[in-house]
């Protein structure tokens, strides 16, 4: 139990917008947030404000461009400036993190679907850029349906992710499964 009560503040502004068009059926979306984190600690015998400015916006596009052919994009940027005690820290923190696929039907029998996911960020001074690779084939005949998964296709190892709130910082590193390779059946039964 702590002796003094600590405070914890925020406040954001949101705004979202999407657009649907009949062209490609396609949409675009978007979203902004504003804000502001506000964090007492107690560090020793002394009590510390932790501050966090932040701006979050998101821009996803979705079409259908034929029968055959559709894409799905989204983008996700972060800018973070963590203060302790009203004095900033001296880095303003960027992530940029983007994911995208495809959905091909090259013939009536046979589905691939490619995606990529890149991420940055400048937390680190290395391992900053992570690109991952993934794709998947589905062959159909009749009620059956066999697939075959590539997950991890760099074979990337690890994945590391910071939050800083001006006092604490909370790393993380998450171990990947290497390169994989699935093999599926699935059934229609009626």
């Amino acid at each position: 139990m702590l002796p003094d009560a600590t405070d914890a503040r925020s406040w954001q502004i949101n705004e979202t917008m999407s657009k649907g068009f009949f062209l490609w059926n396609s949409k675009i979306s978007q979203s902004l947030r504003l804000g502001t984190s506000r964090n007492e600690y107690i560090v020793g015998d002394n009590m510390h404000e932790g501050r966090t400015d932040f701006l979050q916006a998101n821009l996803s596009y979705v079409a259908a461009f034929t029968k055959w052919l559709s894409f799905d994009t989204s983008n996700y940027f972060t800018l973070s400036r963590p203060y302790t005690d009203g004095k900033e820290n001296g880095v303003t923190y960027r992530t940029f993190t983007n994911s995208s696929s495809l959905l091909l039907w090259p013939c009536a029998k046979v589905k691939l679907m490619p995606s990529v996911q890149y991420s940055y960020n400048n937390y680190f001074p290395t391992g900053r850029n992570n690109v991952f690779l993934n794709c998947e084939l589905e062959y159909y005949v009749g009620a059956v349906t066999l697939s075959l998964k590539c997950s991890n296709l760099l074979d990337k190892d690890s994945y590391r992710r910071i939050t800083d709130n001006g006092i604490t910082r909370y790393m993380s590193e998450y171990r990947l499964r290497g390169r994989t390779l699935m093999l599926g059946i699935r059934m229609k039964l009626l």
